[in-house]
């Protein structure tokens, strides 16, 4: 069942990259490094590298969003976003729409000065 689960969300993944998956001009791609935080997402009922694909696609494309990382063993979801374009509600929202549980798990920061 989970090779099903997998497949099928690959395909979609997939499919959706195909067909014009981002929609950025590259003016839109480049976050303003200055509003540049990094925050991470406690992330309930992911199970699978497949559900880590789908929470990094979904969150990815939300303007703002410079990268995203996702773990199913650990739990969590890491963005680094530009705070001017995008929330951490908007990030918890989006996520909760593919079916997961999230919530605000560290405080954001600025990670430019690292």
């Amino acid at each position: 069942m989970q090779r099903i689960h997998l497949i099928i969300v690959m395909t979609l993944a997939a499919g959706a990259l195909l067909v014009g998956g981002c929609s950025r001009t590259p003016a839109e791609s480049t976050p303003d490094s200055d509003n540049l935080k990094t925050a991470e997402f406690a992330v309930e009922g992911m199970t699978c590298s497949g559900c880590e694909a789908g929470i990094k696609m979904a969150v990815g494309r939300l303007d703002g969003v410079d990268s995203v990382t996702a773990s199913h063993k650990e739990g969590v979801a890491e963005v680094r976003y530009d705070a001017a374009e995008v929330s951490p509600e908007e990030i918890v929202a989006t996520i909760g729409k593919l079916g997961y549980e999230a919530s605000l798990e560290s405080p954001t920061t600025n990670r430019e000065q690292e």
